[in-house]
């Protein structure tokens, strides 16, 4: 067992990646999609070989020498790294306590719930206000936007599996789908001599125009029939810029990328998309009924009526998703900083490692450096808006913390991002 972690840690993490630390968190994630790399057996034994060679001349170093030298002086104990500070619920209520404060008094506040997990497997959550009765769903809200983060790990890994036979896939995925793939290959509504790839869609780099600017806005003119049209009139719209000139991610491309998941797998975008299994599925994903969630409201403090069935359909988990703020905080972690879950591979890609992390797959880089150009993002970031809640998805690679939250009102991103700022800080505290 010691071999093959060693092992694991010398061939498969990337470099920025957290050094491993054992954790709660890790216990979680067996029921994930886990892509692992199938190396031949003699190079995969070199490592070891290695490790166990050196490991036998310390063990000789130590017990030896003395034997044969005699007593010698008491070394100088070699000073630790100094560990991150420590926090707890209480921590958190000290951030959001006052920040709740502007929606006034107490009674009228909506509810809130906010995880906080460390890569060392430090954790821990607050949650206040008039909650469900039953959990899991009791800290559970629609994430809006933040769904694309699920959408586009669950297309990079069909790519990953599709690409290449030494990808070991947890659930079976039967296809020949490729990044670089015309859209219309694998979706027949779109043009056959639109040249738009699946990766144009993915990386938000196809210029199309958005179905609308909101749900909010979706939901005030969506019509139960209108689905087919709605998107149609997208897709044929001018486009915002040209192919692949730059990128401005739309809800229309993950529509369609959503639409495309069974198609190309032949099976439900649940059993594809990856998530470590708790919550379970069902309240992961759309059409979840907003009785069982926390409580939402409108900006103006207004309760949320139920939304029409057919357009949580329509959304599906391109927008439609729900999720507690523990499960956000742990994909958070899983998506941009760990290898535990998916191969390094695709970490790199969905966190834009290569491009300082500024243009990550479904979210966005952070880099708070007060005018330095070009640095490497220190976060990575999505917030979410539905008809009803907020949600903040993000890493911080300062503080080496991954938060998740559900507020129960569609609010302010600037009130949003002001809080995140805080708890990202957090360790500092």
């Amino acid at each position: 067992m010691i071999g093959d972690r060693l092992e694991a840690r010398l061939r498969l993490d990337p470099d920025g990646d957290p050094r491993h630390q054992v954790g709660r968190v890790w216990d979680r994630v067996g029921a994930a999609p886990t892509l692992r790399v199938r190396r031949p057996v003699l190079s995969s034994l070199r490592p070891i070989g290695a490790l166990v060679a050196a490991a036998v001349l310390v063990a000789l170093g130590l017990f030896v020498r003395p034997i044969l030298n005699g007593p010698g002086q008491t070394p100088t104990p070699t000073p630790s790294a100094t560990p991150l500070p420590s926090f707890d619920a209480s921590d958190i209520r000290a951030m959001i306590d006052p920040w709740m404060a502007r929606f006034g008094p107490a009674a009228g506040r909506p509810p809130i719930s906010v995880t906080i997990i460390g890569g060392d497997g430090v954790e821990a959550s607050y949650t206040s206000g008039t909650l469900p009765a039953s959990p899991p769903e009791a800290s559970t809200g629609r994430i809006g936007e933040i769904s694309r983060v699920y959408v586009g790990a669950a297309i990079a890994v069909i790519d990953a599996c599709a690409q290449t036979n030494v990808f070991l896939c947890a659930k079976p995925i039967q296809t020949t789908m490729r990044l670089d793939d015309p859209v219309s290959k694998w979706w027949p509504p779109w043009p056959d001599d639109d040249p738009t790839t699946v990766r144009n869609l993915l990386e938000g780099t196809s210029g199309l125009a958005p179905i609308a600017a909101s749900f909010d806005d979706l939901a005030a003119s969506f019509t139960p029939g209108s689905e087919a049209a709605l998107l149609d009139a997208a897709v044929t719209a001018p486009r915002r810029f040209p192919r692949g000139s730059q990128r401005s991610p739309v809800d229309t491309e993950w529509l369609i990328l959503d639409a495309i998941i069974p198609v190309v797998t032949g099976q439900p975008a649940e059993n594809v998309i990856p998530t470590d299994g708790s919550p379970p599925f069902s309240t992961r994903f759309a059409n979840q009924a907003a009785e069982s969630l926390m409580a939402g409201s409108r900006p103006n403090g207004d309760p949320v009526v139920e939304l029409d069935p057919a357009l949580l359909q329509f959304v599906g988990n391109a927008a439609g998703m729900s999720s507690s703020s523990q499960d956000l905080a742990e994909t958070a972690l899983q998506t941009w900083a760990s290898t535990t879950q998916l191969d390094p591979a695709i970490v790199a890609y969905l966190s834009d490692a290569a491009n300082g992390r500024h243009s990550p797959i479904g979210a966005e880089g952070v880099c708070p450096c007060e005018g330095i150009t070009n640095q490497q993002a220190l976060r990575i970031q999505q917030i979410g808006h539905a008809v009803g809640w907020s949600s903040i998805m993000a890493y911080s690679w300062e503080q080496n913390t991954a938060i998740g939250l559900v507020l129960g009102r569609d609010w302010r991103d600037d009130d949003l991002n002001a809080l995140l700022h805080d708890l990202a800080t957090i360790r500092g505290h």
